[in-house]
């Protein structure tokens, strides 16, 4: 395994003198929190999350599966671009997913 220490040198000015401190900082370990509303939720709040459809609640729409691309044609080759028009042929659309996530973020 590699080592993920990272070191620094941090000047402190003390009464009189310059203190020199070495430390090391480990990453954080990666985790993942999921937050899921009561069961009475409707929507009625404005929280958002990027949604798995594990719920059965209002609105709980696996992302992964909807985020799509609309075409003016089954054939999928002109992209509608009217966003007003909602009676299109949707793609799943893998990297526009990928750019949700991302809009979310994490923190």
């Amino acid at each position: 395994m590699p080592n993920l220490k990272n070191s620094f040198k941090l000047t402190v000015p003390a009464v009189g003198a310059n203190l020199s401190v070495s430390l090391d900082v480990i990453p954080e370990p990666e985790v993942v929190l999921n937050f899921r509303p009561e069961n009475t939720w409707k929507g009625e709040f404005g929280f958002d999350w990027l949604r798995t459809g594990d719920t059965s609640l209002f609105g709980d729409n696996k992302y992964e599966d909807i985020v799509s691309k609309q075409y003016k044609e089954a054939a999928f080759t002109n992209l509608e671009t009217n966003q007003n028009k909602y009676k299109g042929h949707f793609k799943k659309d893998p990297a526009q997913f990928e750019k949700l996530k991302k809009k979310y973020g994490t923190f």
